[in-house]
């Protein structure tokens, strides 16, 4: 039987702190009228960038603990989440849909 994986309580925080501090950044821009929303095409990037450092060196100094046999998968699983391409994918599956609508 297999053994069910280990989650690490900090990466849990960390992915969780990362999509609610995106997602006020979209639902704001989203909500603002004309070009004013345009500000955020720097906003995000920049944030995602130092969440990503952030994150890195976290996971850079606790590598020992966090990448052990029984956490490895959901370090990794939970680190790629803090990056914006699942974000963005979301994003995009969401906005074809409410397209259909």
């Amino acid at each position: 039987m297999k053994k069910p994986m280990k989650w690490n309580e900090n990466f849990i925080y960390l992915t969780l702190a990362y999509f609610f501090i995106n997602a006020a950044f979209i639902f704001h821009a989203t909500s603002m009228n004309g070009g004013s929303s345009l500000g955020y095409i720097y906003i995000l990037p920049v944030f995602w960038l130092i969440f990503i450092i952030g994150a890195g060196f976290f996971a850079y100094n606790k590598r020992k603990t966090l990448f052990d046999k029984k956490t490895k998968k959901s370090s990794i699983l939970l680190l790629s989440l803090c990056t914006p391409i699942p974000y963005i994918i979301i994003v995009q599956i969401f906005g074809l849909i409410l397209m259909m609508f």
